[in-house]
């Protein structure tokens, strides 16, 4: 922490780009969640208020300021806005909030709770992606915050890695394990994982210009095999799903020999090890479920003619996305807010009427977005990852240099993986688990949502 501070000191830039691997293990039990008895001061949030006082301070000398085009930054704010009115609305509708919670049996929240975790928790997220906007100035500020990037994804894909080996190795079920490890000891649901190591997989390939000949290939493949592995550990279907769509897209565009390469490691995979053979065929076959189980998925209409357990397919969603779009049709252009799935009920009949109580959410951000803020939030949230999307191919397809090349590969990944987990997981509001994502929106809107070119050094610094 005091190293980073006093790289801050000098350059806010590099100092937040070193942070950046705090990521990794910020949720860890053994990270202290607060200091001197104060609840939210801990290391990273002391750091990121440190760079931000930096950055306040050397900003006008540094030449950091927002480079994206207008097109982009009027629908970033609309974004922003959206999200916003639906939490307002949320708040106003404390009481149902709460209803909800007591009738589940949960904690209650107060006021400033709700402030705190769905104002100030979410907004936190976004703070480093913005700052990587206005500071990736040059190419050198580029490659810094790719590595940060590289390191975070690195050092969390050895931890998910490290705890999922005895499920890896058939010696317990992959799913099982992960939702009992992973978010307790790396405080990261596996779902976020598994989009966060499918993306830094290919993120890994993509940053081949970010070092010198010599260990480019090292690493570059070495991290790509690194975070699949890590990625299939998880046990997340969503992930593996959207690793493949990217190394589609990807191969189709440009990466030819992708084409070749990705069925091999995708059969290499599922033969060789026992736990994620198990995870990706659960749920064609009635064996793993007992006949009561089974009984009670058919009258849910979960259990279709061939007998294949969609409900053990799709986790539950087969049952919980008609309720959840039955809701949202009845209001269907603004929406009810967010925590709709709580304040709404829903979450209270799949308990009272289903006995499911794994859904807090639709484990769809498309119809959690839907939910809450309707059409509008729909067609502009979608307007604008649809502009990074089609920047992203353009320069992918025909990039200016190497550098803008690594970005423009390494945003095209990140959105395509999110944007395809999200119909099984995820969410559009900002969270810990797509601060990588949006640290990526930040390189993509520097550099590929802008007009003028990119010099290769620093301004630079002006002296009064």
């Amino acid at each position: 922490m005091i190293v980073v501070a006093v790289m801050a000191s000098r350059d806010w830039y590099r100092g937040l780009c070193f942070m950046l691997p705090l990521l990794a293990v910020l949720e860890r039990p053994d990270m202290p969640r607060e200091m001197l008895g104060i609840g939210g001061v801990n290391p990273f949030n002391i750091m990121l208020g440190y760079v931000l006082v930096a950055w306040f301070v050397q900003r006008r000398n540094d030449g950091s300021r927002w480079r994206a085009d207008s097109k982009i930054t009027r629908l970033l704010v609309i974004y922003m806005l959206i999200l916003a009115v639906s939490t307002l609305r949320a708040y106003a509708d404390l009481g149902s909030l709460n209803g909800a919670y007591a009738y589940l049996g949960r904690s209650t929240i107060t006021t400033s709770e709700f402030v705190i975790e769905a104002v100030i928790n979410t907004a936190k997220w976004l703070i480093p992606g913005l700052l990587i906007a206005v500071g990736a100035n040059s190419k050198e500020r580029v490659r810094l915050a790719v590595v940060g990037i590289l390191l975070t994804g690195a050092l969390l894909s050895l931890q998910v890695i490290a705890k999922m080996m005895p499920a890896l190795i058939g010696g317990q079920d992959l799913a099982d394990r992960a939702l009992r490890v992973l978010d307790r000891d790396l405080g990261y649901h596996r779902v976020d994982l598994a989009a966060i190591t499918a993306s830094m997989a290919w993120a890994f390939l993509a940053a081949r210009p970010a070092f010198n000949r010599a260990i480019a290939p090292a690493v570059t493949i070495g991290g790509f095999l690194l975070c699949t592995l890590a990625m299939a550990a998880t046990g997340g279907r969503a992930g593996m799903l959207s690793w493949i769509m990217c190394a589609l897209v990807l191969g189709f565009l440009k990466w030819r020999k992708i084409l070749i390469l990705v069925p091999v490691v995708a059969i290499l995979a599922v033969v060789v090890v026992p736990g994620l053979r198990e995870r990706v065929f659960e749920g064609f076959g009635n064996d793993a479920s007992s006949q009561e189980q089974m009984e009670r998925r058919a009258s849910m209409g979960a259990i279709d003619e061939s007998g294949r357990d969609q409900y053990a397919i799709t986790s539950g969603r087969v049952v919980v996305w008609p309720m959840v779009i039955e809701q949202a049709n009845k209001r269907p252009i603004v929406g009810f807010g967010r925590e709709a799935m709580q304040r709404t009920g829903i979450v209270a009949r799949l308990r009272d009427d289903l006995n499911i109580t794994s859904f807090g959410h639709p484990h769809n951000a498309y119809l959690q977005l839907y939910l809450d803020a309707g059409i509008i939030g729909i067609v502009f949230v979608g307007w604008f990852f649809w502009l990074l999307v089609r920047r992203s191919l353009k320069v992918f397809a025909d990039p200016p240099d190497k550098s803008a090349l690594m970005v423009a590969t390494m945003s095209l990944s990140f959105l395509v993986i999110n944007l395809t987990a999200s119909l099984g997981s995820q969410s559009f509001y900002p969270k810990q688990g797509a601060t990588l994502f949006w640290i990526v929106i930040g390189l993509s809107l520097s550099q590929l949502m802008r007009a003028e070119p990119v010099p290769s050094t620093v301004p630079a610094r002006r002296t009064n």
